[in-house]
């Protein structure tokens, strides 16, 4: 609570009126959630100039810039150029992980599409000796529903949902649930049959 008061502060003291990008005619300069700020700019020296009065003012209250966490990322109008705290510079990225979800330069959902079913593989791994044991189907379900649906849906209504993201996450879950009912492709089960008997 401290902390938040304190940030609140450092952003009330910057005077970024007229600073970041204009949305319905009014600039948006920074997004936060907690200790996560993302800085929205219009040009590499505004962003630049933003940067250094938020370490500037941050500092005046006992807070410090992460530079191991801070990453600068920008869209194909960008141009190429140095980004410093202090005489440090800051590592350009291409995408980056914010709030549980990868933000691309350019809207690319596919890429965290991908991430997201491996994320759900990875926890149909943790729970295999359920998911594919000897066990009702109605429990592998709950353990589906409350474990693994979670991990592959989190964010997915900001998700552009092309026939190939679609495709991409049928496939995934038909895979789930036929080792969840103990048969493979060349058993030749409908995905309908595969459906009802997982109660899907």
């Amino acid at each position: 609570m401290l902390f938040t008061a304190c940030l609140q502060e450092v952003f009330r003291s910057l005077e970024w009126e007229q600073l970041g990008i204009r949305v319905n005619g009014e600039y948006l300069s920074n997004l936060r959630f907690a200790d996560d700020i993302a800085l929205l700019s219009n040009s590499g020296d505004e962003l630049q100039l933003m940067i250094t009065e938020l370490d500037k003012e941050s500092r005046k209250v006992g807070l410090k810039i992460n530079l191991q966490k801070t990453k600068v990322m920008y869209n194909n109008l960008g141009k190429e150029q140095r980004f410093e705290i202090g005489n440090s510079a800051l590592q350009v990225v291409k995408d980056y992980v914010y709030l549980g979800q990868v933000i691309t330069a350019e809207p690319n959902h596919e890429i965290e599409v991908t991430r997201r079913i491996r994320m759900g593989w990875s926890t149909f791994g943790k729970h295999s000796q359920i998911m594919t044991g000897r066990l009702p189907l109605s429990l592998k379900r709950k353990v589906y529903n409350s474990c693994i649906l979670p991990v592959l849906s989190y964010g997915a209504e900001t998700w552009r949902l092309t026939k190939r993201v679609q495709l991409k996450v049928r496939t995934m879950m038909r895979a789930m649930e036929r080792k969840m009912v103990g048969v493979t492709l060349r058993d030749k089960k409908r995905a309908d049959w595969i459906r009802n008997q997982t109660g899907g």
